[in-house]
């Protein structure tokens, strides 16, 4: 396939749009695909610039983006245009261009291809919006939420409200302050802290980290910290988790220092369900959050086991963890499960358990803290499936242009063989003959003119051959002697010199664009090389002409002719395939009748 058959492929192929612009933002060029994004057809946008797409302010600031990018003659790349449709709905697409440089060193435009971008950039609305719902979720929960960067003072990048109620330290001091964290962790804990951190890091594994802080007004307080490490090309480079007050579950559970009153107090009151069993497993007492939480009353509490309210596949491993405290194998312990309410629902619990002491001095109790997470688990797995869409579209769109890439390069490289072959076995070898005669011609006693004249003959021959090539590659004399002289031009340089009598008709009334000129003259220059190659024909007749709001361009010859069916299964030549690729490409129709002595080919192509 010639090179620029396979690039009319694949404009017609791909999805983007292909455009060019001159020196004034007009588009001089662009492909249907355009209708497809922005409901405008292609005629409807020649002319006009990218700016009228766009709402009045925003086009001012692109204008002025463009319009430096362009005065230093530099590539645009990757640059994101929001623009207004024909139904007046956003539209953003993804440019990138190369400018277009004359003969002459002068600037005259843009060639360039256009992405629709529009699912991204609303996915990526969509996940801000849900990162904004997170974010208010998270200053409105007990305790602080965190994320940081891992180095040895774990500069914060984003604290939660809580802050204040925690630490007596605004969000915007730990941002401000990069040492803050590291300072505010009481001295005789942080080498645990930081152990514990780095320890749950190199095996990928979440951290908990009971420890004292020092708040801004000097008192100490216990904090239980929960937190992940924030990976990058299998790298820690982060932390993010929670941090929640236990002050005074610590000082019930470690202390026993509280009075009856106040413990009570704190049962009833505190805003975290709160469950004591024993070392059963049974649930042996709860406040009125945990009951309201998972719907028993107090007639429930007494019956109560720990695994009717575990899903079944993790009812073994939790016994096996509430055994291990009243083993002195773990102090605490703090996991997400599922839970099971009263009525068969099922919703998410952080929870905590730990050892306290009892005052009968028997067997000591187990007390959990529970605090429902459902909302947090969902917005989770909402970010989650957010983030696996975004890296699918990317990965696809990558893929798609990792293949255009190639079907270019090896394009590229099959045109570059083809000419090194014509220049080779052709021009080379005649323009070697010529220099043979002239070296006679000059080494004897420059009498036999002959060889001077078949010299100057041969160099003719290779000018003649090396128009050929070059008029292969892109027919320039379209530009220099339109249409109709460049078929005149090839009937009798190609046609008429294989032996070819031509009866060549040309009667168009308008005036067809250079671009459809371009397409007409490489269909039947492909149909004049099939005939030549293939027909065995004398006699050619070639009718160029419109009818209404067509061009017709009518072949036939008296050669042997084919089989028509046959062709279109079985041919593996790229000439017919390519002229109905070309008829295609430009939305016209074919028709081919083909009988011994008589073949005869109509192709009807709209002028718009």
């Amino acid at each position: 396939m010639k090179s620029d058959d396979f690039f009319q492929s694949i404009v017609r192929l791909t999805s983007d749009i292909i455009w060019e612009i001159d020196e004034n933002w007009n588009y001089t060029y662009v492909t249907s695909k355009l209708d497809n994004y922005l409901g405008y057809t292609a005629d409807e946008i020649l002319g006009k610039t990218p700016f009228s797409l766009m709402d009045p302010a925003e086009s001012v600031k692109i204008l002025e983006i463009l319009n430096s990018i362009s005065s230093k003659r530099k590539h645009i790349t990757n640059f994101e245009l929001k623009l207004l449709n024909k139904k007046n709905e956003t539209i953003y697409l993804m440019i990138n261009a190369i400018p277009v440089i004359d003969m002459n060193n002068n600037f005259r435009g843009y060639r360039g291809i256009t992405r629709d971008i529009t699912d991204k950039k609303l996915m990526e609305e969509a996940l801000i919006k849900s990162e904004n719902h997170l974010s208010k979720l998270m200053n409105n929960l007990p305790g602080m939420a965190f994320i940081g960067r891992f180095d040895n003072e774990f500069k914060m990048d984003f604290v939660s409200d809580g802050a204040y109620d925690l630490t007596g330290y605004l969000p915007s001091d730990y941002i401000k302050n990069e040492s803050l964290t590291s300072r505010i962790i009481h001295p005789d804990d942080a080498a645990a802290v930081y152990k514990t951190v780095i320890d749950a890091l190199k095996e990928k594994k979440q951290f908990e980290i009971l420890h004292r802080i020092i708040t801004a007004d000097k008192k100490i307080k216990w904090i239980m910290v929960k937190g992940f490490g924030i990976f990058r090309d299998n790298r820690p480079v982060g932390i993010e988790g929670f941090s929640f007050d236990i002050t005074e579950t610590k000082n019930a559970i470690e202390y026993g220092k509280i009075n009856e009153r106040r413990f009570k107090d704190l049962f009833e009151s505190n805003p975290q369900g709160i469950a004591i069993g024993n070392k059963d497993g049974f649930i042996v007492q709860a406040n009125k959050t945990w009951k309201k939480m998972f719907g028993y009353s107090d007639d429930d509490m007494y019956k109560l086991h720990l695994n009717d309210l575990r899903m079944e596949h993790n009812k073994k491993s939790d016994i096996s963890l509430f055994r291990s405290i009243f083993n002195g194998i773990n102090e605490f312990y703090r996991e997400e499960r599922l839970f099971i309410k009263k009525d068969g629902s099922q919703f998410w619990c952080d929870l905590t358990v730990a050892l306290i002491e009892n005052p009968d001095g028997n067997e000591p109790y187990a007390i959990g803290l529970y605090a429902d997470i459902t909302v947090r688990k969902k917005i989770e797995e909402q970010l989650k499936r957010f983030h696996e869409e975004l890296g699918s579209l990317v990965s696809e769109r990558t893929e798609e242009i990792n293949r255009l890439t190639l079907k270019v390069i090896n394009s590229q490289e099959e045109e570059r063989q083809r000419i090194a072959r014509d220049l080779h076995d052709g021009i080379g070898q005649t323009i070697l003959a010529a220099k043979y005669a002239i070296n006679s011609f000059t080494k004897g006693d420059n009498k036999d003119n002959a060889l001077l004249e078949r010299g100057k003959l041969l160099i003719d021959i290779a000018s003649q051959e090396l128009r050929e090539v070059y008029t292969g590659i892109y027919p320039s004399m379209l530009n220099e002697l339109g249409l109709n002289d460049t078929i005149n031009w090839f009937i009798r340089n190609f046609l008429e010199t294989a032996g070819l009598k031509v009866n060549y008709k040309n009667t168009p009334k308008a005036d067809i664009p250079y671009n459809l000129s371009v397409n007409i003259y490489r269909i039947i220059q492909e149909l004049f090389n099939n005939i030549v190659k293939h027909a065995d024909a004398t006699a050619v007749d070639v009718s160029l002409f419109q009818e209404e709001q067509f061009i017709i361009i009518e072949i036939s010859d008296n050669g042997n002719g084919f089989e028509i069916e046959n062709t279109r299964k079985t041919s593996t030549g790229a000439g017919l395939i390519n002229v109905r690729q070309r008829v295609e490409y430009l939305k016209g129709h074919i028709e081919m009748e083909s009988i011994k002595g008589r073949t005869r080919i109509k192709i009807r192509i709209p002028l718009e």
